[in-house]
Formats: C-alpha cells, sequence, structure tokens
C-alpha cells in the first residue's frame, strides 16, 4: 500500500491542484473522479499506512492552543484550501505532508503531523514569528438548528458602545445587524454575517476575522460572550434586552 500510495501521489495531487499540463497529458495522467474516490478511501481504511492527503476529503479544523486561533484545511472542487485569518488560500504540495500557501502575504509553509495511528494530530505552520505555530486537530462543534437558537438575541459591548443582534438564518447562526446604543445601524459590513461554529460554544465570524466565545451561567443559559479581534481579545458582550430610549443598554437579569 505504501509503494501504491508513492506512485499514485503524484498524479492524483495533479487532479486536486489543479496544475497546468497540456490536454493530452491530463487526459492520461488525470484520475477519473471516481478512481480519486477510491483512493481516497484506500487511504483511511483501518491500518492503512495512508498519506496526507487521506485525511482532507472532509475537512480538517485546527486551533493554536496559545491564542484560540482557527485554521482550517479542506478539499474543495477537487482543490486543497487552507482557511486563515479570514481568508481562503490554495494550497502547493511539496510533499505528501507539506504544502505551500499560493497568494498568501508572508513565506509560510504547512507540515502535517501524523500520529502513530497515521492520522493528522497537528499542523505546524512555519514562516515569520508572526505566523510561526503549532494548530492542534480539534473537533469541530455541530450543534443543530434547535440547538442555535440558544444563541440569538442582542448583546450589548459596553467597551465598543454597541448592539450585536445574533439570529438563526437559513439553518446558520448570522451577525444580522450592529447597532448605536440608540439602535441606528452602523454601516459598512455585510449582513448578515455567518458565525461558523468551531469548539464548543465558540463561533468564528469569518469574514471579519473575529471569534466569540459564548459564556453560560449555572443553568446553561448564554449570558454573553467574549470577542477575539485581531490583538484585542476578551472584549465582553452581555445579553440585554434592547431599550427604545437613549439609556440602552442594561444586561438582562
Amino acid at each position: 500500500m505504501r509503494r501504491f500510495c508513492k506512485l499514485l501521489l503524484p498524479a492524483l495531487l495533479a487532479a486536486m491542484l489543479h496544475t497546468t499540463a497540456p490536454a493530452q497529458a491530463a487526459d492520461q495522467n488525470t484520475p477519473a473522479p471516481a478512481s480519486v474516490d477510491k483512493v481516497f478511501a484506500d487511504f483511511q481504511k483501518p491500518g492503512s499506512p495512508g498519506c496526507a492527503l487521506g485525511v482532507y476529503r472532509d475537512g480538517q479544523i485546527f486551533r493554536n492552543p496559545d491564542n484560540g486561533n482557527i485554521a482550517r484545511v479542506s478539499a474543495s472542487t477537487g482543490k486543497l484550501q487552507w482557511e486563515i485569518y479570514g481568508g481562503k488560500f490554495a494550497l502547493s504540495a511539496l510533499a505528501p505532508t507539506e504544502f505551500l500557501p499560493l497568494k498568501f502575504s508572508l513565506d509560510a509553509k504547512l507540515t502535517f503531523e501524523m500520529n502513530t495511528n497515521h492520522a493528522v494530530r497537528d499542523l505546524k505552520v512555519s514562516g515569520g514569528p508572526e505566523i510561526t505555530a503549532t494548530y492542534q486537530k480539534v473537533a469541530e462543534f455541530t450543534p443543530s438548528t434547535t440547538e442555535l437558537a440558544a444563541y440569538t438575541g442582542d448583546f450589548y459591548g459596553d467597551e465598543l458602545a454597541v448592539i450585536y443582534r445574533l439570529q438563526v438564518v437559513d439553518g446558520k447562526l448570522a451577525l444580522t445587524e450592529i447597532s448605536d446604543v440608540s439602535g441606528i445601524p452602523h454601516t459598512g459590513v455585510r449582513m448578515p454575517s455567518t458565525l461558523r461554529p468551531t469548539i464548543q460554544d465558540e463561533f468564528q465570524i469569518s469574514n471579519l476575522g473575529v471569534r466569540a466565545h459564548f459564556l453560560k451561567d449555572a443553568k446553561n443559559n448564554v449570558t454573553g460572550f467574549e470577542l477575539d479581534a485581531g490583538r484585542s481579545r476578551g472584549i465582553e458582550f452581555q445579553r440585554t434586552e434592547r431599550l427604545k430610549d437613549s439609556t440602552c443598554c442594561s444586561p438582562r437579569k
């Protein structure tokens, strides 16, 4: 199996990363979709020595334990991509577990570290001091539509003097309005902005590059959240009843 993986890897990478090649060569060397599916299935069989490609089929989520930053790796339309800092970057393979992000603003290399069962354990990002870090693979939080309702409502941030309104839109939690304390909406931010689940009680607003970690009381009710945006971390928002006058906002009791 390992020899099979080694021989097939160049052709499979060519198919997934859309490597440019003459049309005739592509017809001869690019595996058909069914063949690619079979290869991924073979790589993920228990006991398979595997290739790193085998773990990317359904996407992976990684978290930096030092600052909570989230990185995602997935295969979309036959192409591997890295999602981080609110952007998506195609990946170019150096080796089965090493990749370069394309059109990334800094020099960077991604290295996937495997455990003894040949499954991805960590994602190491190397480059300048701004980005060098080890991201740990985590289980993605997958709340149901009913569970998402617990995170909806109006939340007031005293430090920013704004109200965030969260609602469920098309089965996803979304930021649907940002307004000041008098209720005047802020413009310039695309609405609705989807909040993607990361780990338990945490969501990422990808297009804004921010992350919200929800807080709960002893009865497991959501009372607010802490917002991380770049180097600004722990910005507190409390659940509130929106008031009709300018005295807004008082935390809900």
